[in-house]
């Protein structure tokens, strides 16, 4: 299968808060928050964790109802740590949530 992937910031927007990533068996899409002080940092953070959380992802075959279970966790621990991330760094940078 061959695929790409492109994002535009629209008509409205001076920047784009929008991130992607294509892999294997896995396509990626954080969609920024419309304009939300540094909503881009976020949609990046947000890929860049669930990137490295499930690397080993593309080596999951989903066939069985266990197989989907354990891709489903993977994909809601690794959300919640993505949200964390966020969290961390409006702290670390004095920002408001």
């Amino acid at each position: 299968m061959k695929c790409s992937g492109f994002s535009d910031r629209g008509l409205k927007r001076d920047g784009n808060e929008d991130s992607f990533f294509m892999g294997k068996n896995i396509f990626l899409v954080s969609d920024g928050m419309g304009g939300h002080d540094r909503g881009e940092v976020a949609s990046e953070i947000i890929i860049e964790t669930l990137k490295e959380e499930i690397k080993n992802f593309e080596n999951i075959i989903v066939d069985e109802n266990t197989q989907k279970q354990r891709i489903k966790k993977l994909l809601n621990d690794s959300i919640i740590k993505s949200r964390d991330n966020i969290k961390e760094f409006v702290k670390t940078n004095n920002l408001s949530s």
